[in-house]
């Protein structure tokens, strides 16, 4: 299993479909096939402060 370091926009584009960058974060996570994610306590607070500001 692979292990990747990973930063907010990877994360905000596999969460929102509408993300410009969604097709290509979903791409190189299935191109990974079972790996797992490794970040920093800032890239979930950029993440969940893009989530909670809604659609």
């Amino acid at each position: 299993m692979s292990v990747v370091f990973t930063d907010a926009g990877y994360l905000i584009a596999n969460l929102d479909d509408r993300d410009p960058l969604h097709e290509r974060a979903q791409a190189a996570a299935a191109k990974l096939g079972l790996f797992r994610i490794v970040t920093t306590q800032m890239v979930i607070t950029e993440v969940l402060n893009y989530v909670s500001r809604g659609r």
